[in-house]
């Protein structure tokens, strides 16, 4: 019995430090959710503030699951600390739940990821019609300059973009100008010869893909702790149960 015991304290104490340990990896990956979802909300090139693609949402959804994350980590945390076999189940549960709404939010981006880019693609046509002929410092305006100049890129797919859906413009915006003696994408004419919606949509994808890997990351992290939790607080139970 003595043996038995000794071996039942070790292993309690090995389930204890573990679910301990994971609980702050799981942190760090909360850390993580929340730091994607603030790039996405304060970025500069936020193309919501310009033309109607919304990715606010998305935004806010990444950070209050990396907040949602880190609380419940702590709570784990904190039950393995105080030994609460109770908080522990609960903190199982909760990690069941946050799997599963994971797994429901990673399939969500898959099915909507086409939609999302097409969406981007007409938006971006139609905002070249309302850029202006004169220099008004208007949303639009200052998403095609500031993009165009960024990415070295002139319309959407092409330059010629400009002159099939804004024929009002007597040139191409300024944006649109590069030296093709120093510049890779730039034409003999002195524009930029690549259009501007391949770096968008690979932007976006590049965004859903860390979030898609962290969530897969996360959700298999989330079996092992949740595991490793319900052995702990089962073990432990029947630890003070020997003991009587």
């Amino acid at each position: 019995m003595g043996v038995c015991s000794c071996f039942c304290n070790v292993l309690n104490g090995i389930f204890k430090y573990a679910v301990f340990i994971f609980n702050l990896i799981f942190v760090l990956g909360g850390v993580t959710i929340l730091i994607l979802g603030a790039l996405m909300e304060t970025s500069v090139l936020d193309i919501s503030n310009y033309i109607d693609v919304n990715i606010h949402v998305s935004a806010i959804v990444l950070m209050v699951s990396g907040g949602v994350i880190i609380l419940v980590a702590f709570f784990g945390c904190c039950g393995a600390v105080s030994n609460n076999r109770c908080m522990l189940n609960i903190y199982a549960s909760l990690l069941l739940l946050a799997f599963c709404l994971q797994v429901s939010g990673f399939v969500l981006v898959l099915v909507w990821n086409p939609d999302v880019s097409a969406g981007l693609e007409k938006e971006m046509m139609q905002s070249l019609s309302k850029y202006p002929v004169e220099n008004t410092g208007s949303n639009v305006q200052k998403f095609w300059d500031t993009v165009q100049k960024e990415w070295e890129c002139c319309g959407v797919h092409s330059r010629l973009d400009w002159a099939v859906y804004n024929p009002a413009l007597p040139r191409l915006p300024d944006s649109c100008k590069c030296n093709p003696d120093f510049e890779v994408f730039c034409t003999t004419e002195g524009y930029y010869e690549r259009g501007c919606y391949p770096e968008l949509k690979d932007l976006t994808f590049d965004i859903q893909e860390a979030m898609g890997w962290t969530a897969i990351g996360l959700a298999s992290f989330e079996v092992v702790v949740g595991i490793l939790t319900l052995i702990y607080a089962n073990s432990h139970r029947n630890s003070k149960k020997g003991r009587k």
